[in-house]
């Protein structure tokens, strides 16, 4: 989705937590910096759109990639959300998946180190970057819950609302999979935080553009690094 080459598919080397481009300057990058004994053992099993059910099954192919992890990002608020009324009740099942994937890196490699990343930005701050062009996407646009654009340039602040509710709650219950395990982390709000500008996006205005996933690095980084023990 970063490489406006080939718009519509992931590529690996431009993640922020896993990519090997140097504009990226990933987590990963960062991590064989300050342990070079890490190079090479890396691993992402992420799929664009996938919900949390699937979750464990990911880390288990990561893990057939990388038996005995340092690190595991995760990454899966967003994809969840209902926006049906039936969040509430989802939120165990979201939850458990979680902590089933937790569970099976640490039991892996009981040395290693867990950080759950909360979604990137807030909805208030995406939908007043899109509403500054000049035509909003009509897929972004309708009546309807979750919906942030009402017409072109119009923004629905109930909708904007209700979606910054809905993933501080799914954020919330990502959080309890980390407790009582030492070694599990959240970020602490810094992907919340983050405010991406329209460069930041790629051509879709859904997904990171390359200096996105630069922004993201940097933001979860210093996260990461404390999470490790190197400061």
């Amino acid at each position: 989705m970063s490489d406006p080459k080939s718009p519509g598919t992931d590529t690996e080397a431009n993640s922020w937590a896993t990519g090997t481009n140097p504009a990226v300057h990933s987590i990963y990058q960062r991590l064989v910096a300050a342990r070079p004994e890490t190079a090479g053992h890396v691993a992402n099993a992420a799929s664009d759109g996938a919900e949390s059910d699937r979750l464990p099954d990911q880390v288990t192919e990561g893990l057939t990639r990388v038996p005995y992890p340092a690190l595991l990002i995760v990454q899966i608020v967003g994809t969840d959300l209902r926006c049906d009324g039936t969040d509430p009740q989802h939120y165990p099942e979201f939850r458990d998946n979680v902590t089933k994937a937790v569970h099976t890196v640490l039991k892996a490699s009981p040395n290693a180190t867990v950080v759950l990343i909360g979604d990137p930005g807030r909805p208030a701050s995406y939908a007043k970057v899109i509403a500054a062009q000049p035509t909003t996407p009509k897929d972004f646009i309708a009546n309807r819950p979750c919906f942030l654009f009402s017409a072109n340039k119009t923004i629905n602040h109930v909708e904007v609302a209700r979606v910054t509710t809905l993933l501080a709650a799914y954020e919330a219950q990502q959080a309890r999979a980390c407790q009582g395990l030492r070694q599990c982390h959240t970020d602490g709000g810094a992907a919340a935080r983050m405010e991406l500008g329209i460069g930041e996006y790629s051509e879709d205005f859904l997904h990171p553009s390359i200096s996105g996933h630069a922004h993201t690095a940097a933001a979860e980084w210093p996260v990461v690094a404390s999470a490790l023990g190197l400061g």
